[in-house]
């Protein structure tokens, strides 16, 4: 089978266009329609990328490992939020680096949404976060609805943020909830950890807003009271036991983790 035969045969499989392959490959959809039609065939450097893309391996035709490529891949995220914490430009640099190298790889094309913040930057972080609420990857497709919805809320456009939300399925039990129960040792521990640090965040986002709505009912009393509530929890977690990172990083207290998010918005309600 030549190679533009399998390229179209994957694409197909896939459901996806001539244009949204071209795009991610950085190419144009004509490149991509002569590579079907074997009027030509995609450059060697191109190999890779496209066998990437649809996660495959053809001896014959992509010369590819996708065990090597995912723990290249896992080494990047820790390369790159390591990166996060001092530099924002050197870790969105190196995500372009692995991007060129592996366009197909949604988690990386998901991490890129974080880096499109500018107003003129919405419509092509809505055309992406769309392409990739159609994801095989539950944890893709999950994470791009939700930026779906949040972009959709900041431009008031409340049809289409009602229709992302839609979207979402109702789940009490998170794959790190029930991994944090079943696993045991570092591994369970680094799980839970992460699982609370995420229904902490939850749980302080909602008490803020029941304390908005609460205000704007007109009902003054339990607005201040949930804000305290609010506060008393943020106030117990400087007793806690500190957050412990993968790998030997330094340990952060829980309280370092959120005082600097939420003690601000805390204090300035309360007085």
């Amino acid at each position: 089978m030549k190679i533009g035969t399998k390229i179209r045969e994957l694409r197909q499989q896939a459901g996806i266009s001539q244009e949204i392959l071209a795009r991610a490959l950085s190419m144009t959809p004509q490149a991509v329609s002569r590579w079907e039609n074997g009027t030509t065939a995609p450059d060697i450097s191109l190999v890779p990328a496209i066998a990437n893309y649809f996660g495959v391996s053809i001896d014959a035709l992509f010369s590819y490992d996708t065990t090597l490529v995912q723990r290249e891949i896992e080494e990047f995220f820790d390369q790159y939020y390591a990166l996060l914490q001092h530099s924002e430009e050197d870790a969105q640099k190196l995500l372009r680096e692995m991007l060129r190298r592996y366009p197909g790889q949604e988690p990386l094309r998901l991490l890129q949404c974080f880096h499109l913040k500018a107003p003129e930057d919405i419509p092509a972080k809505i055309a992406l976060c769309k392409e990739l609420s159609k994801s095989k990857d539950p944890t893709v497709r999950t994470e791009a609805i939700v930026v779906l919805a949040a972009i959709y809320h900041k431009t008031g456009d409340e049809g289409c943020m009602r229709d992302a939300l839609s979207l979402l399925p109702e789940c009490d039990a998170t794959k790190l909830s029930l991994s944090a129960q079943y696993f045991s040792g570092e591994e369970a521990m680094l799980c839970a950890q992460r699982q609370k640090s995420s229904s902490l965040t939850q749980l302080f986002e909602m008490l803020l807003r029941i304390e908005e709505l609460y205000r704007d009912a007109g009902e003054t009393e339990n607005a201040e009271k949930t804000l305290n509530t609010a506060n008393a929890l943020l106030e117990s977690l400087k007793e806690d036991a500190p957050y412990r990172f993968p790998k030997g990083e330094r340990p952060e207290s829980t309280w370092e983790r959120f005082a600097g998010e939420y003690l601000d918005a805390i204090q300035r309600r309360l007085y």
